[in-house]
């Protein structure tokens, strides 16, 4: 037990995980845990291993290996140019899809209300921009990233266009999506990455608290006309600060019945 755990680190799911491992070598038939309490080693164990990928990525935004492009740049430099952003977006969409996939399961089959923080955010990205992406544009989003004091990368420059005049008429396009539903957004100027999501996300979830997908003949969820317009300016993340949200998580987790 001693070398398990002091081997055993690497993300902030590792003492959660230790915890109930315990309770599990304690009686290895897991008769320690609930169903829920097994549901939740599972998938924490999961959570863990996608963080550790994803924190190895390191700094390579200032990795001075990497090249930077010019009218020399060769081939081989072009095409390895978007790479850690490349890697950056698969690893926060696959933190992503998993985190979906545990709130529908707690919400769904062990009816655990509420379900996991921001489930609602994490729901509509992954189901715009992972899963359905193409309903709305050719080319899949996230070849760029961004790090924020010393946070985790993350991607940026989710939106179809970077040109000025373009980007400008998608903003005011979206607020005035917004406006057609009586929400007001008295600017966008200035309003970047966190920012920008804590002001859309509380708007979005005014419209349908689910922000499920738009059903015409109920008329509920988000109205394609205000995700298409997200699409052409800027579809907010779901998380902004991936350790703090997974100490959120943990947090969560010990409010459930994981043990009997």
């Amino acid at each position: 037990m001693v070398n398990f755990v002091k081997n055993f680190k690497g993300s902030p799911f590792d003492n959660f995980l230790v915890e109930l491992w315990q309770s599990v070598l304690k009686n290895p038939s897991y008769k320690e845990l609930t169903s829920l309490g097994q549901f939740i080693l599972r998938q924490t164990e999961v959570l863990r291993v996608i963080y550790i990928s994803y924190s190895h990525l390191g700094s390579p935004f200032r990795d001075p290996e990497l090249p930077s492009l010019n009218r020399g740049s060769t081939v081989q430099e072009m095409v390895s140019f978007s790479d850690p952003g490349i890697k950056v977006a698969l690893d926060y969409f696959s933190f992503v899809n998993e985190l979906n996939q545990l709130g529908r399961v707690l919400k769904g089959k062990f009816k655990v209300t509420p379900t996991i923080p921001k489930y609602e955010e994490i729901y509509f990205f992954r189901n715009k921009i992972v899963e359905h992406w193409d309903d709305y544009m050719t080319c899949k989003l996230g070849g760029s990233a961004i790090e924020q004091g010393g946070r985790l990368p993350v991607p940026h420059s989710l939106s179809k266009s970077s040109e000025f005049a373009v980007h400008e008429k998608a903003k005011n396009d979206l607020i005035n999506e917004f406006k057609a539903h009586e929400l007001t957004i008295h600017s966008l100027d200035g309003f970047h990455h966190e920012d920008y999501a804590n002001v859309i996300y509380p708007l979005l979830k005014r419209i349908d608290p689910t922000l499920k997908s738009f059903k015409k003949e109920h008329k509920t969820g988000i109205p394609e006309n205000i995700v298409k317009a997200l699409f052409e300016y800027e579809f907010p993340l779901p998380i902004y600060d991936v350790k703090k949200y997974c100490d959120d998580l943990i947090n969560y987790f010990e409010t459930l019945k994981l043990k009997k």
